[in-house]
């Protein structure tokens, strides 16, 4: 497994300047209102090799996530029910041999578990790709009537002497039984990768990608991505989580970690964020009372007063009411101020946009190409 120089995994984040720039990963999709309200269930896995070889890739992903699932979301589909999963692998001798993130809607707390995966382990080239392959189509939560794709990214072939665990091309061609659509991205050139990436995806009903080692993302910074993270910041803030009193400290205190993860994100990563919030009607856990409100999950009047936010136990009915119509109100606010927030930064990505390099698909590029003609 080659282990890349410093320079290579940092050199798709330079940041974006008015004068020169180069940018060959920004779909001309505008921030656009939604179309028709399908309400199509949607899981993505993303099955990553997390070897040496790949911190460029994996600093890419970290990067480009959000901008994929808000595409999926934007693609005349706003009503998507959307889960993201994550299945981070390496070999045996390693830390771990696979790490798994189950499918959610809680896209904050699967970034949070996508910004603590570090490249590292790995030093001969095969790895455990059968395993981690055969766990992404028989052991995820995946929803029986969800549309259901799976991206294996990676720059080794399996290592086969693992013969306890069925092949990766047995696996694929269960995972098509199972309406598993499986996609496969090789990093690099790798000649014997590129043989075994191909015959999966061909079994798997999916396409093949080549890309660079790196991933070929390109990081972007715009004049309003600060903007868009302070109004995210603010959207944070009307979170109101209900439940018993463990289940509402439980919450605070996961979504305080989450946002301390989010908050080392790249910044194009925190302003796509911003958006998602703004145009995902599942961007917060399940316990908020706001969300669970606007969606028509809950009636307020429903709700034990001991399973409400300590500060509106004491309150009377009418105050309640009252309270939670204003929380609801400045969240909607807050999501119209960053829509056009977002179309201001949507515009000057495409007025600064250059032709740049013709070097083929990147991670983000590949992934969202896939995903647009498979989920027609």
């Amino acid at each position: 497994m080659r282990i890349l120089p410093l320079a290579l995994m940092v050199a798709a984040f330079l940041p974006l300047s008015a004068q020169a720039i180069t940018i060959k990963t920004i779909p001309p999709k505008p921030q656009a209102a939604c179309k028709n309200q399908t309400g199509q269930q949607i899981d993505l896995l993303f099955v990553l090799d997390t070897t040496g070889s790949m911190g460029g890739l994996i600093q890419g992903a970290k990067t480009k996530i959000w901008r994929i699932v808000n595409d999926v979301m934007q693609d005349q589909r706003c009503g998507a029910d959307v889960r993201v999963g994550l299945i981070g692998y390496r070999d045996k001798d390693d830390e771990y041999v696979t790490r798994k993130v189950n499918l959610n809607q809680d896209l904050d707390e699967v970034y949070a578990e996508l910004m603590a995966f570090k490249a590292a382990g790995g030093g001969d080239e095969p790895e455990h790709v059968r395993l981690a392959l055969h766990e992404g189509v028989n052991q995820m939560n995946w929803r029986a009537n969800s549309k259901k794709v799976l991206f294996l990214v990676g720059d080794a072939p399996p290592k086969d002497s693992y013969i306890e665990t069925p092949s990766v091309s047995h696996t694929a061609q269960k995972a098509k039984q199972k309406g598993i659509i499986i996609n496969t991205l090789l990093a690099g050139d790798s000649k014997s990768t590129a043989k075994v990436w191909q015959s999966v995806a061909q079994y798997g009903g999916g396409e093949y990608f080549t890309i660079p080692q790196d991933g070929g993302s390109v990081a972007v910074t715009t004049p309003y991505d600060d903007k868009l993270s302070t109004l995210s910041g603010q959207l944070d803030q009307v979170y109101l989580p209900y439940g018993d009193t463990q289940v509402r400290r439980a919450a605070v205190a996961k979504s305080a970690s989450k946002l301390s993860s989010i908050s080392a994100a790249p910044k194009e990563a925190q302003a796509e964020r911003s958006i998602n919030k703004s145009i995902n009607k599942q961007a917060y856990s399940q316990d908020d009372l706001v969300q669970s409100i606007e969606n028509g999950k809950v009636k307020l009047d429903s709700i034990d007063s001991k399973q409400l936010p300590d500060n509106m136990q004491a309150m009377s009915t009418s105050e309640r009411q009252r309270y939670v119509d204003a929380q609801i109100q400045k969240r909607q606010h807050l999501k119209q101020e960053i829509a056009q927030v977002s179309k201001q930064r949507e515009d000057y990505l495409q007025n600064n946009r250059q032709e740049g390099n013709k070097q083929g698909d990147s991670f983000d590029t590949a992934v969202s190409r896939a995903l647009s003609k498979q989920l027609q």
